[in-house]
Parts: structure tokens; sequence; C-alpha cells
């Protein structure tokens, strides 16, 4: 979770500065705002949804490395 904070504040960060968005900025923004609700939906208690966050996490790693070539 530390590191979509880190990734939340320097999106927002370059909004604030007026700096353009590219491609390859925006699709992990967009991966990290996806990831971001699924925690929400996760109970700490229940391992069945925390192995399915576990997986959703990992699809999204290699959704990411399978988008790259198309964002830059």
């Amino acid at each position: 979770i530390t590191m979509l904070g880190h990734l939340v504040g320097f999106m927002a960060s370059l909004t604030c500065l007026g700096l353009p968005h590219t491609n390859s900025i925006m699709l992990p923004q967009a991966l990290c705002i996806v990831m971001l609700k699924e925690a929400k939906k996760v109970d700490v208690h229940e391992k069945s949804t925390i192995t399915a966050f576990y997986m959703f996490v990992w699809k999204l790693f290699y959704a990411e490395y399978l988008l790259l070539p198309f964002a830059r």
C-alpha cells in the first residue's frame, strides 16, 4: 500500500504542477486506481479474499508488462 501512496502522490504532483501526462505515466495510474478499488473489498480476516486480491495484483502486474510496448 505504501507504493500506491507514493504513486498517487506522484500523479497528484504532476497534475498540480501542470506537467503533461504521457501514456507511460497514465497506464500505472489507471492500474493503481483499479487496484485501490479492489483493495477496499478485501476482508483481512477472510483468507479467500486475501488470496483473490493477491492473484488480482499479479494479473495487473502482467497486464502492465503486456501493455507497456503500446504506451511508448
